[in-house]
């Protein structure tokens, strides 16, 4: 049976905390269904990343171009970290990408948090990689914020918000946040610590959890929104989409979803709104529902390391050999 097939559940009815303020067990899962279809596209962070689990960073590149283009997947972007083109032949592979027509973009040159030296530092870090980004061929003046982080006071977020205006940058949003990061982390814990790694019951939760996001941020905008935009998913550049991402086209398309291209989705007319909160890390969609008082829970169940963790061990995708 493809995992594209697999019927993907949905995770409801309970309000979630942090990782770091943990939570004591999974919540219960049952069926539901996002109010209708819709259209995302799909965007990577943190490319060009090194070794993983499964795949060296050339492999992955390599892969990661064939499964998009076999599995009929439309132009994605990559948000690229700068500091990382020197390793595993980082610009070899950005170049791979932009010739297969995918847009590079912004996501900085060493993953910075704007509290940790200041707004001016931040926009020096982020200068930095855009003269090393511009020299590819499909170069796009779109910044994602590390973490989705755009500043913890007013007079940062919004001194970023202005130079990166005077830039010519807009703001690489998201709507639905993954923890797919976490999932990449377990395993490439595993293959050092010699754990074997089941990878069919891990191809399943990827796509599961990501079904399970796909849907609860789909609901959210319908609440808050009275309808969704063309969503922007956030995934990385990691071995678990090399692996597994034409499954998880293939379980969107089984629910009626469209993917789309990043231009369409940043077309949408979403991309006007400026959140007024200083809480970002989730996401767009989440950031308006703050504003505008939503009191439903702004975090997916599985954005967070103890639910996985339980998952992970349920399914028994670590083992020892």
């Amino acid at each position: 049976m493809r995992l594209a097939s697999i019927v993907c559940f949905c995770i409801i009815a309970l309000t979630i905390k942090s990782s770091q303020q943990g939570v004591t067990r999974p919540p219960a899962e049952s069926p539901v269904t996002a109010p209708s279809a819709g259209r995302l596209c799909i965007t990577f962070d943190d490319a060009p990343t090194g070794e993983g689990a499964f795949l060296s960073g050339p492999e992955r590149t390599a892969r990661l171009i064939a499964q998009l283009e076999t599995h009929e997947i439309p132009q994605v972007v990559f948000y690229c970290v700068t500091g990382q083109i020197s390793w595993h032949r980082g610009h070899q592979r950005l170049a791979q990408y932009a010739r297969a027509g995918h847009l590079i973009a912004n996501h900085s040159h060493t993953h910075p948090a704007p509290e940790t030296d200041g707004a001016a530092a931040y926009m020096a870090d982020l200068r930095v990689a855009d003269d090393s980004l511009r020299q590819f061929a499909t170069f796009t003046p779109w910044f994602r914020y590390p973490f989705l982080n755009e500043g913890r006071t007013e007079p940062v977020r919004d001194s970023i918000r202005a130079a990166l205006r005077v830039l010519g940058y807009r703001n690489g949003y998201v709507t639905i946040d993954t923890w797919d990061w976490y999932l990449d982390r377990r395993c490439r814990d595993a293959a050092e610590e010699g754990v074997a790694i089941d990878t069919a019951a891990l191809g399943q939760i990827y796509v599961e959890m990501i079904w399970q996001a796909v849907q609860f941020y789909d609901n959210m905008a319908h609440e808050v929104l009275g309808s969704a935009p063309v969503h922007v998913l956030l995934l990385h550049e990691n071995d678990l989409e090399a692996l597994f991402i034409g499954d998880l086209a293939g379980c969107l398309r089984t629910h009626g979803w469209e993917i789309t291209t990043p231009s369409v989705a940043y077309a949408d007319p979403i991309a006007e709104y400026t959140p007024q909160t200083l809480f970002s890390n989730q996401g767009l969609i989440a950031a308006i529902a703050v504003d505008r008082d939503y009191e439903g829970p702004l975090r997916h169940p599985s954005e967070n390391t103890e639910y996985l963790d339980s998952l992970l061990a349920a399914r028994h995708v670590f083992s020892e050999p």
